[in-house]
């Protein structure tokens, strides 16, 4: 082999060890701000998606931190049996409860930029990708300032509420809004990044079998969907639902139809919030609309499109569900996950006799005061 030959193997040699070098800290970078990949199929849409619009709030109603804890322990084993904030999962539970935000939120990060702590900068405990100033304490790894934390427990306990603090309290309270500062498109995809987190919550919201009380997605459950009107006879209201909640409705239309021969007679469904301010008047001082058949704008589920109401016979609509067909009303929906208004007790003509409800969506929490307001912004503000 000659002279030429020789100096043209050391270049590619060279040049082999460069690209190691890049790959490598490819890896460590892609390890430790991205964590693990995930199941894109079973999250969030992204942007504007049904993960998009999920609340990082603290879900009221949620269990102890015990049973919190539980959950978000089983589920960590699950992503990653050699982590090593196992066993922590009641400091996660206990720091969003003392700062207001989502337990399941802070798990999912720490799993997104760390694999759940395995792939940090060392010394750091840092399982959250926090960078640092000069002045705060941090370790230096690949020409960055990280975050250093004296222990895993110091990093779960502040990360709670340095999101309240930096995000939260800037209004930043929808999961999409909260993923565009702390991982900006500069940085990340944030769609995959969302629908990623999305998912992980309805992880560990699973897992807590209602304890935890608030999950990112289900099918629908974004933005508004016309009404297929071939099966209703729709006096007023504007013909939308959510979706997701919409299909149902078309299904169980469909039925009501085919099995009485009459059309679903309908005299409201989905309401703007303009709409919900005229119809209920003013708000008293006791917190009520002057139309005592009207909830006050912003608490009522036919601003979330998860709600109708049917004409009845005995309130002097001629058309509308007689006993026998409201009879076959309520067993036909309860199929389609439609659930007649609890203070109507279950009696025909009794007050909110004529309102039903979509429950399909449990998984959000979406129920009562004040989650509401989750199922109103996803509804209306889903691109």
């Amino acid at each position: 082999m000659g002279d030429l030959d020789i100096k043209d193997l050391l270049k590619w040699i060279g040049a082999i060890a460069l690209v190691i070098i890049v790959f490598a800290f490819a890896v460590f970078w892609i390890g430790f701000h991205k964590g693990e990949p995930g199941n894109d199929e079973n999250g969030g849409r992204g942007n504007g998606g049904v993960g998009a619009a999920c609340s990082i709030l603290f879900p009221n109603g949620a269990g102890s931190d015990d049973e919190i804890g539980s959950a978000i322990d089983k589920w960590i084993v699950q992503k990653n049996s050699s982590s090593p904030l196992k066993g922590m999962g009641e400091i996660f539970a206990a720091s969003g409860r003392g700062s207001g935000v989502n337990p399941a939120l802070i798990a999912a990060i720490a799993l997104k930029e760390s694999s759940l702590g395995t792939h940090i900068p060392q010394d750091s405990y840092n399982p959250f990708g926090r960078t640092a100033t000069d002045s705060q304490p941090h370790v230096v790894a690949n020409g960055r300032k990280w975050y250093k934390f004296s222990s895993f427990e110091e990093a779960i306990r502040e990360e709670g509420p340095y999101i309240q603090r930096v995000y939260i309290s800037q209004g930043l309270n929808i999961l999409d809004d909260f993923v565009k500062k702390y991982c900006p498109p500069s940085e990340c995809d944030v769609d995959t990044y969302v629908k990623q987190m999305a998912t992980w919550i309805n992880e560990m919201t699973a897992l807590a079998n209602g304890t935890l009380g608030i999950g990112c997605n289900s099918e629908g459950g974004c933005g508004l969907e016309e009404i297929d009107l071939t099966d209703v006879d729709l006096s007023g209201g504007t013909p939308k639902l959510m979706k997701g909640a919409a299909g149902q409705f078309n299904q169980m239309a469909k039925e009501f139809h085919s099995t009485t021969g009459s059309k679903l007679p309908i005299t409201s469904m989905y309401r703007s919030h303009q709409q919900q301010v005229d119809l209920c008047g003013s708000v008293q001082p006791s917190g009520h609309c002057t139309n005592p058949n009207a909830n006050p704008p912003g608490t009522s589920m036919h601003e979330a499109g998860l709600a109708f109401d049917a004409r009845l016979e005995c309130k002097g609509h001629p058309n509308g569900l007689s006993k026998q067909s409201w009879n076959t009303l309520n067993q036909i929906s309860k199929k389609y996950q439609w659930q007649l208004s609890n203070t109507s007790g279950g009696t025909y003509c009794a007050r909110e006799s004529w309102h039903y409800d979509y429950i399909g969506f449990k998984d959000k929490y979406w129920y009562g005061q004040p989650q509401i307001t989750n199922a109103i912004n996803a509804a209306n503000n889903c691109e």
